[in-house]
């Protein structure tokens, strides 16, 4: 019986272990979708359900059968435009992640047969290599199918920005937004769920750019806030170690959740989007001030708005903070220009944010809000990087100010790294869209408890 059983063909696992393979590839693979007059041609707005996140004033379903909505999003960049041509790179990069899929199948049985089966070695090498060449002959066919007969197949991406500096541009997104979508979540495409292109009724999609010369771009801008109920604008600037598309991406998934009505916008500072770079991060974030300082300004005055929010996460807080801080001085004697400025997980020199940035900041706006976390592995990272607390931070370094309000989000769940809970932690997603739509002071927000420090105090969430 032994003997039997110890010559069962390998064969047949690595058979097996391929068709399952390939049959995951199947059902995930789909050609991805990009820009193109497809993608800008939308159906005018439409009023979603009740239980679903408003979209903004001119968010609109692609069609009436479709499984996502495409929001607008405004932008403003200081990264250098770049044009992309189309190119069967996509497919070459499908067929190379498949065959390493095969691949590693491959070798791991076949090692459980050197382990198994120590006098045939040869042969089983031999049936392995055959095996792994059919599961990548599969492959290449599954991917040529899917690129073939795919419902989407618009034109690439002709324009983006990239990781370089450039001049200050204006224009327009789209970006799709699954139907299904769950509060928090950005859903990306991920090889580790055996997707390897992104799906706009799953994911979140950049599915189209078009910039635009400053009149147009404040034109649309004013004609979007002026559709919204109260006439207000959102805007976000991101942090360190975040592309363009992901800054468009995340813009889109803040204005959802955040059941944003009125015009979204985000501002892109050419963040290289690697984690290697963070001293390059650094330095354009300090170049970057002037340009976004122009931007703010513009979106102030020109977009008609009533009200403009401000949210900036980690690094963007630099160049916000002493955006704002140029702004107090040239702006004196206008008042505020912001409603509600939030500083998310701030990857500041805590001393510095107290004694040169939090006062003039808070002169520009009606209101400020920073949170913090003690969980927030990224700014622990960066306190040993510069030798100094960030203002990020809570415990003994916390910072608590006169000038604005400090809510410690320590108790929540914030995640792997606790660093992107402003975008993925329910419930500060729920303080923030108590800020927003009704600037519900801190003492009126039911989940928020005082603490003392000193003789001021700040705020923290209840134990989940």
């Amino acid at each position: 019986m032994r003997r039997r059983y110890s010559r069962l063909p390998l064969s047949v696992l690595l058979f097996l272990a391929g068709c399952l393979t390939t049959a995951c590839w199947s059902r995930s693979t789909v050609a991805e979708p990009a820009a193109g007059p497809a993608a800008a041609q939308v159906a005018p707005a439409t009023t979603p359900a009740a239980t679903t996140p408003a979209a903004s004033a001119d968010g609109a379903k692609a069609s009436g059968d479709s499984d996502f909505t495409v929001f607008k999003v405004f932008y403003g960049t200081d990264r250098r435009k770049v044009r992309i041509s189309e190119s069967p790179w996509g497919v070459f990069t499908a067929w190379l992640t498949m065959s390493v899929y095969a691949a590693g199948v491959a070798l791991i049985l076949v090692a459980v047969g050197y382990y198994y089966r120590p006098t045939h070695r040869m042969r089983i090498i031999a049936q392995g290599t055959v095996l792994a060449t059919g599961a990548l002959v599969i492959a290449t066919g599954v991917v040529a199918w899917h690129t073939k007969t795919s419902p989407w197949r618009p034109p690439r991406v002709k324009i983006t920005y990239g990781d370089n500096r450039g001049d200050l541009a204006t224009g327009e997104c789209m970006v799709s937004v699954p139907k299904d979508k769950r509060i928090g979540d950005i859903q990306s495409a991920a090889i580790v769920h055996m997707e390897f292109h992104r799906d706009p009724g799953d994911n979140l999609v950049l599915m189209g750019i078009h910039p635009q010369q400053s009149d147009q771009f404040h034109a649309d801008l004013r004609a979007c806030v002026g559709k919204s109920a109260g006439k207000e604008a959102l805007v976000f600037v991101h942090g360190y170690n975040v592309n363009f598309e992901d800054a468009a991406c995340r813009t889109a998934q803040l204005a959802y959740d955040l059941k944003f009505d009125g015009a979204a916008v985000f501002f892109s500072w050419p963040s290289q989007g690697e984690l290697i770079d963070y001293t390059v991060d650094e330095a354009n974030v300090e170049w970057t001030v002037a340009n976004l300082k122009k931007f703010l300004i513009d979106v102030a005055r020109n977009s008609g708005a009533a009200k403009v929010h401000l949210i900036a996460h980690s690094m963007g807080n630099r160049a916000v903070a002493n955006a704002l801080r140029i702004l107090s001085y040239e702006t004196r004697e206008s008042g505020p220009l912001f409603n509600e400025v939030i500083l998310t997980a701030p990857d500041v020199d805590a001393d510095v944010f107290r004694r040169d940035l939090a006062p003039l900041l808070a002169k520009t706006a009606k209101h400020v809000t920073l949170y913090a976390s003690s969980n927030d592995e990224a700014l622990l990272v960066s306190k040993k990087v510069h030798g100094h607390a960030r203002a990020g931070e809570t415990g003994y370094n916390l910072v608590v100010l006169p000038c604005l309000d400090t809510v410690d989000v320590s108790a929540v769940d914030t995640g792997l790294l606790g660093h992107s809970y402003y975008c993925e932690s329910n419930s500060v997603l729920a303080d923030m869209y108590d800020l927003i739509h009704g600037g519900v002071p801190a003492d009126q927000r039911k989940w928020l408890h005082s603490k003392n420090k000193g003789e001021l105090h700040y705020w923290v969430f209840n134990r989940e």
